[in-house]
């Protein structure tokens, strides 16, 4: 590690404290930040599909409502 700039020479980022100098260690903590990412990206991908699915439920409801509007003007003209 460089004593000067706090990074470990061997993986080139990781701070003193998360890495002890062994290329296992940082490959490890590498590993685990990639799989702790993976699973915050599945999470945000559910909540994008709920939130996308709501947006629908909620056009469907205007649309209807839109083309109810239409029928009542039509009637009403008539």
């Amino acid at each position: 590690m460089s004593a000067i700039s706090g990074f470990c020479e061997k993986c080139n980022k990781f701070r003193k404290r998360h890495c002890d100098g062994n290329r296992n260690t940082c490959m490890s903590i590498l590993f685990d930040t990639i799989e702790s990412l993976q699973q915050e990206n599945e999470q945000l991908r559910a909540q994008l599909d709920e939130w996308k699915y709501e947006v629908k439920c909620h056009m469907d409801e205007v649309i209807a409502r839109e083309k109810q509007m239409a029928r009542m003007r039509k009637s009403n003209e008539n």
